[in-house]
């Protein structure tokens, strides 16, 4: 997905891999159980890092011009959450 408009008309590139507007929701228990394989473990690649972190992982595109989260319920479906004025 190369870009994403936003309701606000805003474009989102995400074709490049250093953008701000992707990111990733985790839940802080998915957090805690890769603290503990860290902590428990003498080494950890970045494929089981991956691995892990992507369990529960929502993906979140964020418009920096209004401030509006699309939240991926599933495979390009999007909940939209906007700022309370």
């Amino acid at each position: 997905m190369p870009k994403f408009s936003c309701r606000c008309g805003h474009t989102v590139n995400l074709s490049k891999s250093d953008n701000t507007e992707e990111r990733s929701l985790v839940s802080n228990l998915q957090i805690d159980k890769i603290a503990y394989e860290l902590a428990t473990k003498n080494s950890m690649t970045d494929d089981v890092f991956f691995e892990l972190i992507d369990v529960g992982l929502v993906n979140v595109i964020f418009c920096s011009k209004c401030g509006r989260l699309y939240l991926e319920q599933s495979k390009g479906s999007y909940v939209v959450y906007t700022v309370e004025k």
